[in-house]
């Protein structure tokens, strides 16, 4: 719940950024760099959590300490000179945060893994998700209206030094978990091959590579369609994250209903369609106060396609080689967040944001066959035959008999 609280002001990021004098292209170059920052972060998290005694240790400095308290920088940043310096500031800053909290976050799964019992992970996951819904369903107004009691850059400033506080209580919170007793070294051996060899784990990677990266695309241009198309204020782009809010807790509460009818990858389709649907929905509005629909939609979906993906991974991933398979996401999931916004900039500047939305919706649709249509027996023998040749000729390279 604190991190909600704290994680309040990061939805204004992009707004702070116009509100410096950035262009929409610098809008996607944030996050991009952010994706970037994460991407490099992957795999010295995964030999991190393999080999730290303590994981709550990690989570603590990376990201509790380290992310959280980076929004201080950032809310220096319009005494440090020019517009031009502000902006390529505010990126960078943004990236260190996402880097810091992406070394923490293999860790943190495992820890997850550790203290919550199997048999409870999705009730609990779910639960966890609805409190921190509910918590920044509370805040993020309140955000909103501290930024407009203040007016300009100073509110941004403010909002952004009290999120750091509340950070730093988080902090303190997480230090008092109690973490099994690690008496022995685990496990030293990589498991970045059997990850990639599973074929369950290969399809829904793909599948959310798919999903992510249409997303992304369109993703960074929402508040600018918001702000520069529909000529919404501060207030009313608050009100859009208060929504996104609501909507994460009517999914919250949908999937606590459903989880007990649908299993994880069912929900995962039932999510795509929802999250296809929000881009269509933002190009049909013509109103600030018409937003309500496709932000009720796209929250309501992305809330249920978190835990759907949550729930997947842990299924998947064997409990001893849970830091390569979440690297594993971590590294699709990060290296279209970082190529998406990028070719979204150059989209938007083509073509639009109106085809842009459009062109994003149908991309994602092409998620659900990935992931649930079968796979046709010539693609599979092919597949076989292609790894028996491929064995064959490694064992003549090595001399051995065939």
């Amino acid at each position: 719940m604190l991190a909600a609280a704290s994680d309040a002001a990061i939805p204004f990021l992009p707004v702070y950024l116009v509100a410096l004098g950035a262009t929409a292209t610098q809008v996607g170059l944030l996050s991009a760099g952010t994706a970037l920052a994460g991407l490099l972060a992957l795999f010295p998290a995964a030999w991190i959590a393999r080999r730290v005694r303590s994981r709550k240790r990690v989570v603590l400095l990376g990201g509790w300490s380290a992310a959280r308290l980076a929004l201080i920088p950032i809310a220096l940043i319009p005494f440090v000179g020019s517009v031009e310096f502000a902006v390529a500031a505010l990126i960078v800053l943004g990236g260190l945060r996402v880097l810091a909290g992406s070394l923490a976050h293999p860790s943190w799964m495992a820890l997850f893994a550790d203290v919550v019992p199997e048999r409870l992970t999705g009730v609990f996951n779910a639960r966890r998700s609805l409190a921190a819904s509910l918590t920044g369903m509370a805040v993020v107004p309140c955000a909103g209206w501290v930024i407009a009691q203040f007016g300009g850059l100073e509110g941004y400033q403010w909002l952004f030094l009290g999120g750091a506080a509340i950070g730093a209580l988080g902090a303190y919170t997480v230090s008092r978990v109690q973490e099994p007793v690690c008496h022995a070294p685990r496990p030293r051996k990589t498991a970045y091959r059997k990850a990639l060899s599973d074929r369950r784990f290969r399809r829904y990677l793909l599948a959310m590579v798919v999903l992510h990266g249409f997303s992304t695309i369109s993703g960074p241009f929402v508040i600018v369609h918001m702000v520069r198309t529909l000529g919404a204020s501060t207030t009313e782009v608050g009100f859009m994250a208060t929504g996104e809010a609501i909507a994460a807790v009517a999914g919250q509460l949908a999937v606590s209903m459903l989880v007990l009818r649908l299993n994880s990858r069912q929900l995962f389709v039932l999510a795509i369609a929802g999250i296809a649907a929000a881009p269509v929905a933002w190009v049909l509005i013509t109103e600030p106060w018409q937003a309500v629909f496709p932000v009720l939609i796209g929250g309501t979906a992305w809330a249920v396609c978190h835990l759907a993906v949550f729930n997947l991974l842990l299924e998947y991933a064997p409990k001893d080689d849970l830091p390569e398979y979440v690297a594993g996401q971590q590294l699709a999931m990060l290296s279209v967040g970082f190529a998406g916004p990028l070719l979204g900039s150059v989209l938007v500047a083509w073509w639009g944001i109106v085809p842009l939305f459009l062109f994003a919706a149908v991309g994602r649709l092409l998620a659900i066959p990935i992931l649930v249509a079968p796979v046709p027996q010539s693609v599979t023998h092919t597949i076989a035959r292609y790894r028996l040749r491929a064995r064959y000729q490694r064992a003549l390279a090595l001399g051995r008999e065939p």
